[in-house]
Order: structure tokens, then C-alpha cells, then sequence
């Protein structure tokens, strides 16, 4: 195998040290067919930093087989002064055995006074052969010539070195790879990637375990770990076997990777492929891929990528011409159809990427494309791509997250292969680890890190090697948006999709009425767990009650005939629905006067309200008769201090504040010009605005007082206690702070407050795009986005992370993260 611009690497540096290298009879006592050796100048140092690495000593007894853990254990009672290698083996499927060999000193054991007299000596070929158990581990070790010190939790590999006395053959890619090692770094590993497979195949997927074990030959990589980062730089080899990985991108020159600028924030994984020319990858190719690529269709294509994401994976193509490959690529595109102004198409052949990309994209089957300005991506379903392009246009790109950038800032600029896993994601997935591993990962308790990175930068005959797992550094939230879901109904969406509490779970799931009169309910991760019919559209939003107060959650809600209260499986609960000849003019309220659950359901009616309780029947004790002219709002209930109130208004402009039993509290007298606002408690007082434009409050004691707001006929407003929003026209104000917004036709504004902060939203349904704002009228970062309705904001599943759904296309409902 010819590698002359690695030798003429391995000459300069050689030829550059003040004094040459002479080897070190010590490796001569590793034993032959090593999967992994560690070389360090401080073992205990090494040992020290491994237990204080958060990261590590979290996922402690997982990374490694169970037994090799237990024996490895043992090495924290000796202690070599000088440089020492520490070598694991595979003795017999999937046994593991070390090695330590290194300068014998006096003490280089240290035991317990009560240990000493365990000790026993055993004669072989004329060299004594001791062994001990340490933390009921054995271990045998013996002196050699030369001073050298060989231990290992093996007898027979101890007799081997004897035997051979260090004259093993040992691999000749290692010996490149250590002659060309750091040898004052504190740490140095060297890993076969065929005998050390089985190190680590307990954590992954057998495919992926397979992709490992045929990247390349030798891994060689100073380690540097602290108490929070693990980083390795080094190199990678590879024989002249074309089923190697690495031996697809040698001969390629790196590039810098655009793919950060479309891979979303919420992906699993992805790694990311550069090459300057196709032409040579393919030249690369084995004999069965390469009869298979029997035209120029990629030639333009300078990256490709595969994003693991929900289980599910994208392929993205970056090309020099991206309109010369669409063109390339018509003959094997069947329909298409637009989303958000992006075309997707069907393919005709479902294997062309894994033809023409193996082995950089394996098992993977593209039946759909998209055009996605310079990128072209490949998904198996309409849905995946139609999520890469929202996360896409939203700027929930990972291009824009710092941990990314942190991360980045460590690796090379150009790289010729980068995979990066979000440690985050990876837990839930399917596509990476073991099932074993993900259950035995999820008991651990690692906070502060999301990323890890692996990178090679191909040379012409191996490659370096970088890798970084770092804990995120304390940089303020950027308040990221990522799609979560896109769920299409049956027929489009008609009523406003809302979060609702799940009491098994403690999650928020998302309720939904289409056009059809469908109700859905919609799981966290988007799947549509029930469907219901109903008689009408819901008017209002979804309230849940606990009528059984047994913690058990309910659905109520009313349609123009019907009274609904449903349980979290979609089925009526007795005696409900109630159904009336009369139509329901008005939202459902829900009064719950003493936080007892003995609830009161008002209905109205025109210008009726019926007073019903918890098992559906009226109140006979409420005595309210009807109104001169219809109700225009809910009624709501309100308490100021010990006392109730019932407030609702009339269209002729009366406003009724009643006790408890329906009869008058206060007597308001004057006919009031109302908007269309419903009544708040705002500042304790009973507060509206007007069609004039003014803030108008009651007081528990009946008078009126008018502030003038100047705001326009059609004012919109929401109102907590202490935080009054106003929308007039283009302009919001958030206690007194004015924004003034693009024209538009706007949603009323909407207040929310989720961990002990205040936010507002509103809607552009012309233009399509949903507003967060602060209380102090700041835009939240990467804002506004896409939506077609109101909102709701909440956190769906108590990770502190905070979720928004809105309608997005005609038939559909999105959610999406702020991270």
C-alpha cells in the first residue's frame, strides 16, 4: 500500500525532533491482537480525571462491557512512576482482558496491610508469576528483563508475555501511528476498529455498530478531559480495503459545510459530507456502487447529508448548481405539489441516493424531494419535508443555536466528514443506540450537555481525527423556534387549536374542531389519539372540570344545541350532552365559586341564562329572570376580597353584576357604549373599553370612571389584575409600552404568563405570521412566524421549555418550541 504523503509527514516530523525517537521496548509487551491501548505519562492522573469528568462518571459502568469495567477497576492500586500502556483484549467472544506493562519500582502496587499476606507466587519458565485479588478482582503481574513491570487480569496473558518476552509482531498501522504520537501528552489511546468493536457494541444499533467497526483500521488521538469536556484529536487510518469508510472521501478535498444553515434545531443527529469534486468519491467507489452511477446526475453536488430526526431520516444535497441538478434529476420525478411556496415532488426511484451516496448514505429510501433554495432534501414522506422546510423558514436551523456554535468553535473549519448527535434526542430515539444502552443511559443524570461532534479531515491516505462532547457554556437562551409537529386533519381546521392537560401524563395535549364538525385530540409528539363527531362548531374555547373530583380531567364545551362534557377518550359522561331546542348564543362559562368543584354552568340563551350543576341539572336556587335585550358576552364570575360577583352585559349597553343567586350586587345605571371586549378584572374593578376608545372600570362600590385611551372603534384588548394590553388598529401597548406593528388584520391579543413571565401574542392572518412579545413590547428573538390563527402557549411536557400551536395550512396544526 502506497502512502507516501504520509510518510513524508511521518519523515518531517521525525527529522524536526531535536533528538529521534528510539522505540520503546516497552509496547513490545503489548499483546498481539489489542483492541484499544491507552498510553499515558500519570495513569492515576488519568484515573483521577476520568472520575471527575461529570459527564463520565455519570454514564460510569455503561460505556464498557460490565466485567472489563470491574476489572479495570483494579488499576486505581497501581501506581507507575513512569510512562505506562494499558492494553485490552479479547480473549475468547466478547471476554476482555488488561494489560498494564510499565517500570517496576518498589511499591508500584499498593495494597492494604491486610492484603499482603493474600499474595501468592507461582513459578513459570523461570519467572515468578504473582497475584492478588484487589476489590475481588485478580490480578497477576511479574518483572521482566529490562525492568519491565507486565500486570494484567489474565495469568495466561502474563505466560504469553513470558513466553514471548517481547518479541510479538505487532500491528504495523499501530506502529506508524505510535511513532508519530505525542509522547509527553498525558494521554494518548490508539484503537483497532475491527478488534475493539466489540468494546462498544453493547451500545449501538447493529447497523451503526457496523459502520463503526468498517470506518477504518487504527484510530490514534491525544485525550484531554476536565471536569467538563471530553476532547480527542488525532488521526484515523485505513487499509487499502474498499469496503472502509474512509476510503470513500480520501483524496477529496474538505470543504466548509452549509448544511448548518437547513439541518433543524430539533434533529436527532446528522452528519454532513464535503467533498470539492464527486467525480473523485465515486472514483472511489466499490465495483457494485460504481456500476451503478452510469451518469454526470451529481457531479454538481459538493455535500450531502443525513439527518436523523423523530425516528426518521433526511437526506440533503448542497450542489455548485442547484438549478442545473433539479434539472438532472427530472427523470426521476413524478407529481408534484407546494408547500409554503416549496415545490415537493414524488420520485420514481426510491434507491437513487443510496446508489449514487453509499457508503456516506446507507438503507436509505427516498420517495419524495424538495427544492429548498441552493438544497435539494430527500424524505420518505410528504410530512418530514414539509417540517425541514417550517424550521427552515422559522430560523430553527442548528446554524443559529450557541451550544452548536460553542461546540463548532473547537472543530476545524472544513472537515471532510462531521457527525454531531444531539445527546438530548439520541436518548429517544431508535436510530443510534441500543435498546439496552438508551434504558440503561436514561437512569443517568447528565445535565449541561447537548452536543457531541466527531470529525475527520481526509488526507490522501488517512485522515484527522477530531471529537468534543463539551457542557454548554452559560449563554443567555436565544429563545430558538423549532417545529415540533405539523398534524394534517381530515378536512381544514375551524376552531382554534388549544393546549389541554392530559392528568395521566401531567403533558399538555392539543384539542381541535375541523370543519366536518370533527373534534380531535392530539397527542405531544403529534399523533392524533381520538376523533369525535359533533352536532355544531364549538363556540368559545375547551374548559376541562374535575367532575368527579378524582383528579380525572374532563372535557366541557358547548355547540349551539349542545351541552358537551367528554372524558380524555373521546366518550360522553352521564347524563351529558344536554340538548336544547333553543340555540346556545354564548361560550360555556364555568363558575367554581369556592375551588370545591361543585361546579355552575351558566347558559345562555338570546337574552335566557339557565343555571345548571355538575350532574346536569338546573338551579333552582338561581333566581336571575331574563335580560331586556340579548346577552353579548359570557358571564364570568369575579372575587374581590370574600365576595362574588356575576358579570355579564347586554347589547343595549346594560351591565349586570349579580350575586351569587342571580340577584343584583350593583346597580350600574347608565347605559354604556361597549366594544366588543368582554369585561376583565383589571386594577379590582370591572374593566372594559368602549366603542369610543376609552378604559372603562366599575368599582365595587358602582361608580364609573373613564381613562381615555384613544384608541379606534374596533379595539381589542386582554387584561389581567395588573397588566392591561390594548390593540387599536396597528398599535399594541403592554402596560403603557407602545409597539406599532406592520398593517394588518390582527387577532386580539392574547396574555399569557408562564414561569413568573408575562407574554402577548397576536396574529396576522393576512400576512400569516404569529407575534411574541415581553412585557416590556420586545419582540422575542426570531419572531414572528408562521401561523394563521391565535395562539396557545404553554409547556407541554414540564421541561421548562415553552410550546406554541397555532393553524398553519388550511388543514393543519403546528407546534412549536422555543428553546
Amino acid at each position: 500500500m502506497k502512502k507516501s504523503l504520509f510518510l513524508l509527514i511521518l519523515s518531517i516530523i521525525l527529522s524536526c525532533t531535536a533528538e529521534k525517537k528510539t522505540r520503546n521496548n516497552l509496547i513490545d509487551y503489548i499483546p498481539n491482537n489489542v483492541s484499544a491501548v491507552l498510553m499515558t505519562s500519570d495513569l492515576q492522573l488519568f484515573i483521577n480525571d476520568t472520575k471527575n469528568n461529570d459527564f463520565i462518571n455519570a454514564i460510569s459502568g455503561d460505556l464498557l462491557p460490565q466485567d472489563l469495567e470491574e476489572k479495570l477497576g483494579s488499576l486505581k492500586h497501581i501506581h507507575p512512576k513512569t510512562q505506562a500502556f494499558v492494553g485490552v483484549s479479547e480473549i475468547g467472544t466478547k471476554n476482555f482482558e488488561y494489560t498494564i506493562i510499565t517500570r517496576e519500582h518498589e511499591n508500584i502496587i499498593k495494597l492494604d496491610s491486610t492484603k499482603n499476606d493474600s499474595i501468592k507466587t507461582i513459578s513459570y519458565e523461570g519467572t515468578n508469576i504473582s497475584s492478588t485479588s484487589i476489590d475481588e478482582q485478580p490480578i497477576y503481574y511479574a518483572t521482566l528483563n529490562n525492568n519491565v513491570f507486565i500486570g494484567s487480569s489474565s495469568q495466561l496473558i502474563i505466560e504469553n508475555a513470558i513466553r514471548n518476552e517481547g518479541t510479538q509482531t505487532l500491528d504495523t498501522e499501530f506502529l506508524k501511528l505510535y511513532e508519530i504520537s505525542q509522547g509527553n501528552s498525558q494521554a494518548h489511546i490508539f484503537i483497532n476498529h475491527t478488534k475493539g468493536s466489540h468494546l462498544i457494541s453493547h451500545l449501538f444499533r447493529k447497523d451503526i455498530f457496523n459502520d463503526i467497526k468498517h470506518f477504518g483500521d487504527w484510530t490514534s488521538f491525544d485525550a484531554t478531559l476536565n471536569q467538563s469536556e471530553v476532547v480527542f484529536n488525532g488521526i484515523t487510518v485505513s487499509s487499502d480495503s474498499l469496503s472502509n469508510t474512509l476510503n470513500a472521501i480520501k483524496n477529496t478535498k474538505p470543504i466548509s459545510s452549509s448544511m448548518p444553515k437547513i439541518i433543524p434545531i430539533e434533529n436527532d443527529y446528522f452528519s454532513a459530507s464535503t467533498f470539492s469534486d464527486y467525480k473523485q468519491f465515486n472514483s472511489n467507489a466499490t465495483p457494485t456502487y460504481k456500476s451503478k452511477r452510469t451518469d454526470s446526475l451529481f457531479n454538481s453536488v459538493t455535500e450531502v447529508a443525513t439527518i436523523g430526526i423523530n425516528n426518521s431520516k433526511i437526506v440533503i444535497l448542497n450542489s455548485v448548481d442547484s438549478n442545473d441538478l433539479f434539472q438532472n434529476l427530472q427523470k426521476y420525478i413524478d407529481e408534484k405539489t407546494t408547500f409554503r411556496e416549496k415545490n415537493i415532488y414524488s420520485l420514481t426511484s426510491t434507491s437513487l441516493i443510496n446508489d449514487y451516496f453509499h457508503p456516506l448514505v446507507k438503507g436509505f429510501e427516498a420517495t419524495y424531494a424538495a427544492e429548498i433554495d441552493n438544497f435539494i432534501a430527500f424524505g420518505g414522506s410528504i410530512k418530514i419535508l414539509e417540517n425541514l422546510i417550517s424550521n427552515y423558514q422559522n430560523n430553527a436551523v442548528i446554524e443559529n443555536d450557541p451550544a452548536f456554535k460553542d461546540l463548532k468553535s473547537n472543530l476545524a473549519d472544513a472537515s471532510s466528514l462531521l457527525w454531531v448527535g444531539n445527546l438530548n434526542k439520541l436518548n429517544d430515539s431508535e436510530l443510534i443506540y441500543s435498546e439496552d444502552f438508551k434504558k440503561q443511559i436514561s437512569k443517568a443524570q447528565i445535565k449541561g450537555y447537548k452536543y457531541c461532534a466527531l470529525q475527520f479531515i481526509a488526507e490522501t491516505d488517512y485522515a484527522h481525527f477530531n471529537a468534543i462532547l463539551k457542557k454548554k457554556s452559560t449563554k443567555a437562551a436565544v429563545n430558538m423556534i423549532s417545529q415540533v409537529y405539523s398534524t394534517k386533519l381530515n378536512a381544514p381546521v375551524l376552531t382554534n387549536p388549544q393546549f389541554v392537560i392530559n392528568h395521566r401524563s401531567k403533558q399538555k395535549e392539543v384539542i381541535v374542531q375541523d370543519e366536518q364538525n370533527n373534534l380531535y385530540l392530539i397527542s405531544a409528539d403529534g399523533n392524533v389519539l381520538w376523533k369525535k363527531e359533533l352536532d355544531g362548531k364549538i363556540q368559545g374555547s375547551v374548559d376541562q372540570v374535575d367532575l368527579y373530583r378524582n383528579g380525572r380531567l374532563q372535557l366541557a364545551f358547548v355547540t349551539t344545541h349542545s351541552f358537551y362534557i367528554i372524558d380524555r377518550n373521546g366518550n360522553d359522561v352521564s347524563p351529558y350532552p344536554l340538548h336544547f331546542n333553543n340555540p346556545v348564543t354564548q361560550p360555556l362559562a364555568i363558575f367554581d365559586y369556592d375551588g370545591n368543584k361543585k361546579y355552575r354552568f351558566p347558559i345562555v340563551q338570546g337574552n335566557i341564562i339557565t343555571m345548571y350543576n355538575r350532574e346536569g341539572k338546573k338551579v333552582n336556587g338561581f333566581v336571575f329572570n331574563k335580560t331586556t335585550s340579548n346577552i353579548s358576552d359570557l358571564p364570568k364570575h369575579f372575587r374581590f376580597g370574600k365576595k362574588d360577583y356575576l358579570v355579564f352585559k347586554e347589547e343595549n349597553g346594560t351591565l349586570h353584576i349579580l350575586h351569587r343567586t342571580g340577584k343584583p350586587r350593583i346597580k350600574v345605571k347608565e347605559k354604556i357604549d361597549f366594544s366588543s371586549n368582554n369585561i376583565f378584572d383589571y386594577e379590582n374593578s370591572f374593566s372594559t373599553t368602549t366603542k369610543g376608545g376609552d378604559l372603562l372600570q366599575i368599582t365595587q362600590n358602582g361608580k364609573i370612571r373613564r381613562e381615555s385611551l384613544a384608541l379606534s372603534d374596533g379595539n381589542l384588548i386582554d387584561a389581567t389584575s395588573k397588566t392591561l394590553v390594548t390593540l387599536s388598529e396597528n398599535e399594541l401597548t403592554i402596560k403603557g409600552k407602545k409597539v406599532e406593528l406592520d398593517y394588518g388584520l390582527y387577532t386580539a391579543p392574547k396574555i399569557f404568563y408562564i414561569y413568573d413571565k408575562i407574554y402577548v401574542s397576536v396574529t396576522d392572518t393576512q400576512a400569516n405570521k404569529v407575534y411574541l412579545f415581553d412585557s416590556n413590547t420586545d419582540l422575542l428573538p426570531n419572531f414572528p412566524i408562521y401561523g394563521t390563527s391565535a395562539i396557545d402557549l404553554n409547556d407541554i411536557n414540564n421541561d421548562r421549555k415553552i410550546e406554541i400551536t397555532v393553524k398553519g395550512e388550511d388543514d393543519s396544526i403546528l407546534v412549536y418550541r422555543i428553546n
